[in-house]
């Protein structure tokens, strides 16, 4: 028997519409991908350009047997390319554009549901395109920086019940943020095991990660999509090993959310599925992208 196949619109009502008190929006970089073929916006080809641009004798393929993380780490491994990776990715990540999709998504979100937003993108082009501005929960040093700052349209305290972007990986505003290679990852996730070490000491009320947004990640139903969630993207996928540990030794529930994606995409890799099922995410298949990307945001 094959696996249930969900329509755009029983993911709007029946997912997003019952849950919608009590939800927070995981978005990747799927949703800047969707009808965007002929731009050629992905880190593949981003990080091509780097490194073709930064002269240098290492191979400029990213073949088989390394992931694009790992392909960051050696571009990073010269003073000279570090220099020219993050002002590379500012500037080609400033030229995108809010595609109407996206801008129906996060105003959908803004507005009907006054969720909180996740995005392992670097791009601001909703931010841009509706005048939001940066706001640090707390002022303090550079890593609290981007663990405690978000976008919105006003100063908002309410981390858990209110709309914000908070950009996990990074932003482009502040480059020295950005986080992509398995270094980067590795290092992010020692930080937030030190912030979660402490929440299992102090307890929910006093933890230092009550002003950031792991608060989000580990408290609310995550509805995620525009992610691979593939092996290489090791710091969400160890979250949401953190968030399923959290969530048995307090007993609040068991449950972590939603992914949402193709059957084509879960056909080809079935072992995914069974990661996140095993961790508390509940994998929603939908016939295509249009699904994901337009018809549930009408």
């Amino acid at each position: 028997m094959g696996n249930l196949i969900y329509d755009a619109a029983s993911v709007k009502n029946d997912i997003i519409g019952v849950n919608r008190s009590n939800i927070a929006f995981v978005i990747g970089n799927g949703i800047n991908l969707y009808k965007n073929k002929s731009e050629n916006k992905s880190w593949n080809n981003l990080l091509k350009k780097i490194r073709k641009i930064s002269q240098s004798n290492k191979s400029e393929e990213i073949n088989e047997g390394i992931n694009l993380t790992e392909y960051f780490d050696i571009l990073e491994l010269s003073k000279e390319d570090k220099d020219i990776l993050y002002n590379t990715i500012k500037e080609e990540l400033s030229k995108w554009k809010c595609k109407t999709h996206i801008k129906q998504i996060y105003q959908k979100i803004k507005n009907q549901y006054n969720a909180p937003i996740l995005t392992t993108n670097f791009d601001e082009v909703f931010e841009r395109e509706m005048g939001l501005q940066l706001f640090p929960l707390i002022n303090t040093d550079h890593y609290k920086y981007l663990w405690s700052s978000y976008f919105c349209n006003k100063k908002n305290h309410d981390v858990l019940n209110a709309f914000a972007i908070w950009h996990i990986n990074g932003m482009i505003s502040n480059p020295k943020t950005i986080k992509i290679g398995l270094v980067n990852y590795v290092n992010s996730i020692r930080k937030a095991k030190i912030l979660i070490d402490n929440l299992y000491h102090v307890g929910i009320e006093e933890w230092k990660g009550k002003s950031t947004w792991l608060e989000i990640f580990l408290k609310k139903p995550l509805f995620i999509f525009g992610l691979g969630l593939n092996t290489d993207e090791v710091f969400l996928r160890w979250l949401l090993i953190q968030k399923a540990i959290y969530l048995n030794r307090t007993g609040i529930e068991s449950f972590s959310g939603w992914y949402i994606t193709t059957k084509c995409d879960i056909c080809k890799n079935p072992g995914k599925k069974n990661f996140l099922e095993s961790f508390g995410i509940k994998v929603i298949e939908v016939n295509g992208y249009e699904d994901i990307y337009e018809r549930m945001w009408e």
